[in-house]
């Protein structure tokens, strides 16, 4: 049973925006916000372009089960000033999170990486991965059971 399972499945996005150091390559402060409850997954890029303006790179980073898998992204060092965090030397890295009930924190890119994965060990060549229709006016139909004469 994997972390989502134990604590049920996300409530919410939160995003880190670290003060980010690519010469030490580590985090020179950080704080955490909330996402907005009517941003999804899928609209969560727009939502930080909104936020903190075009991202200058996308953060990648080796996990040691998935492979490489996208992390975040890196933002205009303005972003750090309002925030309170280092500005000189630094970056803002931003990297989104799943929240669940319990308040514990899932990196949004590796429990995408994580959950592809366990489609292709289930189905192997034969999966292809389609991104969902990003229009929220487009339903599916709704089906109903057929009624017993």
């Amino acid at each position: 049973m994997s972390d989502d399972e134990s604590v049920g499945g996300p409530v919410g996005i939160d995003i880190e925006v670290l003060a980010f150091d690519q010469q030490r390559v580590e985090s020179m402060g950080a704080v955490w916000e909330a996402v907005p409850d009517e941003v999804d997954a899928y609209g969560l890029e727009q939502y930080l372009r909104d936020r903190f303006g075009p991202p200058t790179d996308i953060a990648r980073t080796e996990h040691e089960e998935l492979g490489p898998i996208q992390l975040g992204w890196f933002f205009d060092v303005a972003v750090l000033g309002p925030l309170g965090l280092p500005t000189e030397g630094t970056e803002p890295l931003v990297i989104p999170h799943f929240r669940f009930r319990d308040g514990s924190r899932r990196r949004l890119f590796e429990a995408e990486a994580e959950q592809l994965r366990l489609f292709r060990d289930l189905f192997g060549d034969n999966l292809t991965v389609v991104d969902h229709a990003r229009r929220r006016d487009i339903q599916p139909e709704s089906r109903s059971e057929p009624s017993e004469s």
